[in-house]
């Protein structure tokens, strides 16, 4: 007697070499956008956390920008001399230095001007009492600024440095703003 056959085995179907590149290439594509995406992602927040300390630093007042570095300058008798500054944030200006001869008849002053409105821009000039610690022939002033970022483009702060002596002085000053 013959064995009963086996129901007919049908051949598998077998996807076409042209099909499997064509995939596999998909993939690679696939796997290397998903590759593109996570480093965007982590440059992304690696930006968004940078930003974040500086704004921390900023309400700390631990960002500091050196507006004048040992500079020297020489002022005549009973003259001053001018220096202008941008202060977009509020913060904190130190003047520090030193007078050469030494002279009590040395002054330093500061002033900014607050810009607020539209389209029809108003102003007011502030001259705010420094704190001001002095030795001998030293000195360190610090002036508050109050601002409101409204002075972007063009400088708001003026430190006006007077020789009220009848002999010509020497100034070597450093000015920072931290803000």
């Amino acid at each position: 007697m013959t064995e009963p056959l086996p129901s007919e085995t049908r051949p598998k179907k077998m996807v076409s070499r042209n099909v499997a590149i064509v995939l596999g290439i998909i993939c690679i594509i696939l796997f290397a956008g998903l590759v593109g995406v996570i480093s965007y992602l982590y440059a992304e927040n690696t930006n968004l956390q940078n930003q974040n300390n500086d704004l921390n630093k900023v309400v700390d007042f631990q960002k500091t920008v050196t507006w004048l570095n040992n500079q020297t300058i020489t002022i005549n008798p009973n003259q001053n001399t001018t220096e202008w500054f941008n202060a977009s944030l509020g913060g904190k200006v130190t003047v520090t230095g030193s007078v050469e001869p030494n002279t009590v008849d040395f002054d330093i002053n500061l002033s900014y001007t607050v810009v607020f409105g539209g389209a029809f821009p108003a102003g007011y000039t502030v001259s705010p009492m420094p704190y001001v610690v002095s030795e001998s022939n030293n000195f360190n002033y610090q002036y508050p600024i109050i601002s409101f970022g409204q002075s972007l483009y063009y400088p708001n702060v003026e430190l006006v440095f007077t020789n009220l002596s009848d002999n010509s002085i020497t100034v070597n000053m450093t000015v920072t703003f931290a803000y």
